[in-house]
């Protein structure tokens, strides 16, 4: 919405490697810091994962990153579009906002 996608599409760069590429920086980035954050865990808390169940946890994880990566896209694609903020991420944040539960 900010206007700089046409600069990055201008770069020497074919779209689907610059769109794969962004997408992988951001899962990257997240992998990086949650490490960071169980490595924390693991020095400062003292944490114990001996007894969990990394295949049972990756299950539910993947199929987050399958539904949230579906609903970016699709909200990227009313941008694209559309050139205006797109409704799916208002609606997301509608009904994520903790104040409408309390």
């Amino acid at each position: 919405m900010s206007g700089t996608l046409e600069m990055v599409f201008l770069s020497p760069f074919r779209p689907s490697l610059l769109i794969i590429s962004m997408s992988l920086w951001t899962l990257i980035f997240t992998l990086i810091t949650t490490l960071i954050y169980f490595l924390f865990g693991f020095l400062f808390f003292g944490v114990n994962l001996s007894g969990a169940n990394f295949l049972g946890a990756m299950i539910p994880f993947v199929l987050t990153i399958i539904s949230f990566t579906s609903i970016g896209i699709i909200s990227a694609s009313f941008i694209m579009i559309f050139k205006k903020g797109d409704p799916i991420a208002w609606v997301i944040s509608l009904f994520s906002d903790h104040s409408f539960t309390q």
